[in-house]
């Protein structure tokens, strides 16, 4: 996601080879940013026995809202401290607080 607040824009993109694919649109304001925790499993197999042993997780995943009603996502982090600090470059430029929603 690129977000330029003086022209007030925003793409959300695919990149494949750094070539970055997606066009941009605009936005009136930015109503949010927010932060929502989400639990992930992941079931690893071993390669010598029949064994299997899950992994439990807590990601945290980061969302743009525009006063339109559209929401884009952002990022997502294991830890929720790099992540509010990834957040908080955007947060000053939109001049918008972070909402933690964990």
């Amino acid at each position: 996601m690129e977000i330029i607040p003086t022209k007030k824009t925003y793409r959300p993109y695919n990149s494949f080879l750094f070539i970055k694919s997606g066009k941009a649109k605009p936005y009136a304001e930015v109503e949010k940013i927010y932060v929502n925790a989400s639990k992930t499993s992941q079931r690893i197999y071993t390669a010598h026995t029949n064994d299997s042993t899950v992994f439990k997780n807590i990601e945290y995943d980061a969302y743009i809202k525009f006063s339109n009603g559209t929401k884009e996502y952002l990022m997502t982090r294991k830890d929720k401290k790099k992540l509010l600090s990834a957040l908080e470059e955007l947060s000053q430029a939109l001049k918008i607080p972070v909402s933690d929603n964990t």
